[in-house]
Parts: C-alpha cells; sequence; structure tokens
C-alpha cells in the first residue's frame, strides 16, 4: 500500500494554527490535546492498503487464509507535545472494498510492472463497505538518559493508545528504549 500524508508546522496552542476551524475546536476540547505549554500540529494523509493470502495464485484463498481486502483512506490527525509527553489523535474514513481501487493497483503492480505472480483470486476480495477508524495514543518519558547535546543520550517511554472501529479495533502498550 502506500500513505501520502502532510503535517502541518508546529504552533504554540490550536488557536493560533492555521487550519480549519473544525480542527482547532478538537484539538482544544479533546482531553490533553489542549494541554497548556504544549506544541500542537495537525495532518492529513490518503492512504491504500492491500491485504492479500498467502497464495495469490488460488482462485480461492484457501481455508483458514486471510481474505483479499483493499482499503483506501483518508486521515485526520491532531498532535500535541513537549519534551516529555505527546499525545496523537487520528480519525480515518473511506471505504474497503472494489471502490478502493487495491485490485487495479495489484494487478498494474504484479503484471504490468512484473514485481510479482499474477493475483487470482482478487475477485474474492471482501464486501465493500464504509470505513470508520479513531486511535489515540499517549506517549510518556519515563527516563532521560544523557543530555541531548551532540553526545550520548537516550530515553525511555511507554505509550499506550487504543483503536476503536470498524477496521482495526485493539488497545496497545508500547514500551521504547532509544539511544544514540
Amino acid at each position: 500500500g502506500f500513505s501520502l500524508q502532510y503535517h502541518g508546522i508546529r504552533y504554540a496552542s490550536w488557536e493560533k494554527t492555521r487550519a480549519p476551524d473544525f480542527v482547532k475546536w478538537v484539538g482544544e476540547h479533546l482531553p490533553t490535546l489542549g494541554d497548556q505549554g504544549m506544541m500542537v500540529r495537525y495532518g492529513q494523509g490518503i492512504g491504500q492498503n492491500i491485504v492479500t493470502p498467502g497464495d495469490i495464485r488460488a482462485e480461492i484463498p484457501l481455508p483458514g487464509d486471510i481474505p483479499y481486502a483493499g482499503t483506501l483512506t483518508y486521515s485526520l490527525d491532531w498532535q500535541s507535545f513537549n519534551r516529555n509527553q505527546a499525545t496523537a489523535f487520528q480519525t480515518t474514513v473511506g471505504v474497503l472494498g472494489k471502490e478502493s481501487m487495491a485490485k487495479a493497483v495489484q494487478k498494474f503492480v504484479h503484471n504490468d510492472l512484473g514485481a510479482g505472480k499474477d493475483p487470482k483470486g482478487c475477485d474474492t476480495q471482501r464486501d465493500s463497505e464504509p470505513v470508520l477508524n479513531f486511535s489515540y495514543q499517549h506517549v510518556r518519558r519515563l527516563v532521560q538518559l544523557g543530555k541531548f547535546d551532540n553526545d550520548w543520550a537516550g530515553q525511555m517511554e511507554l505509550a499506550p493508545g487504543v483503536l476503536l472501529g470498524n477496521l482495526l479495533t485493539g488497545a496497545e502498550l508500547v514500551a521504547t528504549l532509544r539511544g544514540g
């Protein structure tokens, strides 16, 4: 798949952003996105994802294998951050199924560009349906190691997150240790 994204510059507050009023309003009213002392920015993107079963030469996916599926989506995201924490909220809308144009793209890449074998079961892809998803993640730095001044430094972060919608639903807890 692919994703083309635009992320605006950072601002000192949602009120000062050069963004549509709706974007400012969400940023100001969603908990932890409008906290004082945080830098803020928003972004948007379009993307297409294509999922295929393990054997693309089978005309019907084998039992237990994943089905052909494609999505075409538009996402809008809000971010607030400082040196110790960051919060991100994203809403995604789009379509799953034939309208995503996944079959045409996959056939083009595999057949016209010669990047793989001819996918035989594209006609069995998931039925069409609208996509609506929300995700929320809060990252907090737990430990800072060294100084960020051209010498060795690092940090340890913890980032819980939630995804809710008809495309992805779940919860995650990510721990990161970074150094350099």
